[in-house]
């Protein structure tokens, strides 16, 4: 009797945790819409300048990896990450599934597209589509661009 007592006070005690849990799952709309419209700020980043008649960029770091041996690229810089094709879809109309080279020129013909339509705001564009207001560059000098 007093295990059936208690075992229906413990149901009577945990509906309405029950009921705040599952009411809980759903995000405040005008909170969430408010949380949408805050944009980012990338506090560390090594952004290339706009290339200058062919001039390499060679400030975007004071410690080049160059003399490092080689690793593999981690989960989110490996070529087959599907973040990139909805990227380039998102921010230059590309029309593939894929990643193949033939496919690839025409991303880089899009891009280059853009890249002469925006002209110096090309990376504040670039930002921007990010929803990115604020990039601290951690560069050896600012370039073109920049």
């Amino acid at each position: 009797m007093q295990k059936a007592l208690l075992s229906s006070t413990l149901v009577v005690l945990a509906l309405p945790l029950v009921a705040q849990s599952s009411h809980q799952l759903q995000p405040d709309a005008s909170l969430f819409e408010e949380i949408n419209h805050i944009m980012a700020i990338d506090n560390h980043s090594h952004p290339p300048a706009l290339d200058s008649d062919g001039q390499r960029d060679e400030d975007f770091d004071a410690l080049p990896c160059d003399p490092l041996e080689p690793t593999a690229a981690g989960l989110m810089f490996r070529e087959d990450n599907p973040v990139y094709i909805k990227a380039w879809k998102t921010m230059f109309g590309y029309k593939y599934d894929d990643a193949s080279p033939e496919h690839e020129k025409a991303l880089v013909a899009a891009k280059e597209q853009v890249k002469q339509r925006e002209g110096e705001n090309y990376p504040n564009w670039v930002l921007d589509q990010l929803n990115i207001e604020s990039e601290l560059a951690n560069r050896v000098a600012m370039g073109r661009g920049l």
